[in-house]
């Protein structure tokens, strides 16, 4: 008989111990053990929140909660655990066991069983439809014009452990690139191409809590189809992905509820393992993926409860009004993250997980907000990222404090624009220009401050003081402005610092001329903000 590989209790989800230790575990022990393991982390941010999302759809399926009643007495302060009863009795019953199964013979998990291989080919010595199994993960697949991560090419073959293909799969479930995409014979017309998976282009929020419980738990959000929550379904309706008895299809069609968003199969897909003689696993080597459900236009606002969505103004027809908010190239996502923390009517929309804990008025006064995704345009990758910041409660009910939070980041962008890139321009263009009757070649100049990085410096600087601001901020209400003025004393410090790494080294330092240029108006321009938001400084502190 066939060694199957089961993912209620193989050892594929990566724990780590409040030491530090790294261990693996099926999804049984993962969460009745949460409240020993300090969290989940995989390599790729990616995977990381694709399996808790796949965690919370087992917990919603098992325990609702149907009311924050429910969820306070599993809650118990933070103390409490999974029942392992509950938890056995649901993943171990004989009719959803071999569904978590990867190799089942009629319902491979997250998989379509009927999906062919095509025809044999002789170049290869493989079926047409078959691709090698790294083409699953973002961070080892290649590109035409770069090559960043891993020396692949579409003839690598090899075989890779079953538990990092189960990773690979919940992920690009989730995370799969739009575009063209294999289909059958006959098919390319209608299913030649696929909308990207429903979590690419967002920054998935992940409130997180001291150990793994606690962040399951705070993400567990209210569920129940009688209160509409966390939107309109019909109960009998919504299951997860493991439990629907028709195969995925290459349609469009809606969300029956929130554990089928939560499970949503974007793609249709097969994974070929390799086996030896004796039916012993080796792993997995190759994968067939073809377009799967497809999500109407504009579904996903006022349904995805770990993304928060920005109104976009003036969109066009074939635009989202209401896109999520995603990671970009040019900007660090903390520099928007007041638009999380609150919701402003017909501007933005925070989380709902996050708008669920504000509901539950928890008496603990901080958590970790955690965000992943990938910035990518069409089938490429450019990166995918991480970030963390520490969250007071207070900022998901405190309006006034959200909005000097805002005022902060504004005197960021502020100082970056109107400051740091004004003064860089100022000592370019003096650079460049050989008399004071001479225009500089604004291409020209432009291209140079490029080059120099003026702003990379400045927002590279201020990554950490931002964190530490973020909790100052909330510490003393009653010190806002105070804590602003100091804040502004950062920024200062942060554009001087950046002009002088890269505009005071024009020239290896001996161009004094364009360099004090640059200078002067840098510190004008700081002096000048300065006095428009706080009031002139009557002991000269700005400059």
């Amino acid at each position: 008989m066939n060694e199957q590989f089961n993912l209620v209790d193989q050892e594929w989800i990566p724990c780590t111990t409040p030491s530090g230790a790294l261990a693996f575990f099926g999804i049984s022990e993962t969460l009745v053990r949460a409240q020993e393991f300090a969290e989940i982390c995989d390599e790729s941010p990616l995977v990381t929140v694709a399996i808790h999302r796949l965690l919370l759809a087992v917990l919603h399926r098992i325990f609702g909660p149907e009311s924050p009643e429910v969820w306070a007495d599993i809650w118990k302060q933070g103390a409490g655990r999974f029942d392992r009863v509950q938890i056995e009795s649901y993943l171990k019953s004989p009719r959803i066991y071999p569904r978590f199964d990867l190799f089942d013979d009629k319902y491979p998990f997250y998989q379509t069983r009927s999906l062919p291989f095509g025809e044999m080919q002789r170049t290869s010595g493989r079926p047409k439809f078959v691709k090698p199994i790294w083409q699953m993960a973002h961070e080892l697949a290649y590109s035409d014009s770069m090559n960043l991560f891993a020396h692949f090419t579409e003839d690598t073959w090899e075989i890779r452990p079953a538990d990092q293909a189960a990773r690979w799969l919940v992920a690009f479930q989730a995370f799969a690139l739009g575009g063209l995409i294999t289909t059958e014979e006959g098919r390319k017309a209608q299913d030649g191409s696929a909308d990207a998976g429903p979590l690419v282009k967002s920054a998935v929020a992940l409130a997180k809590g001291d150990n793994l419980f606690q962040t399951l738990m705070l993400n567990l959000i209210h569920y129940s189809a009688e209160d509409e929550e966390p939107f309109s379904f019909r109960k009998d309706a919504d299951v997860p992905a493991w439990e629907r008895e028709e195969e995925t299809r290459a349609i469009d069609r809606k969300f029956d509820g929130y554990l089928d968003l939560l499970t949503w199969q974007c793609r249709r897909v097969k994974l070929i393992p390799e086996r030896d003689h004796a039916g012993k696993l080796l792993g997995v080597s190759g994968v067939v993926t073809m377009k799967g459900f497809q999500l109407p236009d504009n579904s996903r606002f006022g349904k995805e409860t770990m993304v928060g969505f920005v109104r976009k103004e003036k969109a066009k027809a074939n635009e989202d009004p209401w896109p999520p908010l995603g990671f970009r190239s040019e900007k660090s996502l903390w520099r928007n993250c007041h638009v999380l923390f609150q919701s402003q009517a017909e501007k933005s929309e925070r989380p709902k997980t996050l708008k669920w804990i504000d509901d539950l008025r928890l008496k603990n006064g901080q958590i970790h907000l955690e965000l992943y995704g990938m910035c990518s345009d069409r089938a490429k990758v450019f990166f995918w990222r991480h970030e963390s910041w520490p969250l007071p409660l207070l900022y998901l009910d405190n309006a006034l404090l959200v909005e000097s939070l805002k005022q902060s980041l504004d005197l960021a962008e502020c100082v970056a624009s109107q400051s740091l890139r004004a003064a860089v321009w100022a000592a370019v263009a003096d650079r460049l220009t050989a008399n004071a009757d001479q225009s500089p070649d604004s291409k020209r100049v432009g291209s140079v401050i490029d080059s120099l990085g003026a702003d990379r410096y400045y927002w590279s600087r201020l990554e950490l003081p931002f964190r530490e601001f973020l909790v100052s901020l909330a510490a003393d209400v009653e010190q806002r402005e105070t804590r602003v003025r100091k804040w502004f004393g950062i920024l200062r410090e942060a554009a001087i610092g950046a002009f002088d790494e890269t505009v005071g080294r024009l020239d290896g330092g001996r161009d004094l001329k364009a360099v004090n240029a640059g200078r002067s108006v840098l510190l004008a321009r700081l002096r000048q903000i300065h006095d428009n938001a706080f009031g002139p400084d009557i002991k000269g502190g700005a400059a």
